[in-house]
């Protein structure tokens, strides 16, 4: 299953595969990103959305977690892992989001990253974490239960 990837102006970048086998899952990780690909200037799905959404944005790691909260009628981008780059970190303050929801999995990686995540842009943004339970990540949620988990914090 592949994604199209984008840079901040809409241009093509390449695809994002998402490997659907849960042996190769173990091994490689759910997702293969193109090897040139420019992963620490891009936010997945940040063309799509100009500014942010008034109420706010949800950051995940993948590009499945951002269209099953698309799918709930929230705004979200994708770091594409756990790492935030500085060049990342500005187009975030570009879109002056009101609200930015850390949203990432519930594995080890993605609790460490959130907790890093939040230290250096709660300072800057009003940002919220929300905890997954262990080794579950967005997507694996129903929509009612991602929509009790973040409508809380950004509203209907």
């Amino acid at each position: 299953m592949g994604v199209r990837l984008h840079d901040p102006a809409g241009l093509p970048l390449g695809y994002a595969c998402r490997r659907l086998d849960p042996h190769e899952i173990q091994i490689y990780g759910k997702w293969k990103l193109p090897s040139r690909l420019p992963k620490y200037q891009i936010l997945y799905n940040l063309h799509r959305i100009a500014r942010a959404d008034s109420r706010g944005i949800v950051l995940v790691e993948c590009p499945w977690s951002v269209m099953r909260i698309h799918q709930i009628g929230l705004s979200a981008v994708a770091l594409l892992g756990t790492a935030l780059s500085a060049h990342q970190q500005r187009l975030l303050y570009s879109l002056h989001p009101r609200r930015l929801i850390l949203f990432l999995d519930g594995d080890d990686a993605g609790r460490a990253a959130s907790a890093r995540l939040f230290a250096t842009l709660r300072p800057i943004l009003p940002a919220f974490q929300v905890h997954l339970p262990p080794n579950l990540d967005p997507d694996d949620l129903p929509n009612s239960d991602l929509a009790d988990l973040l409508h809380p914090i950004l509203g209907r």
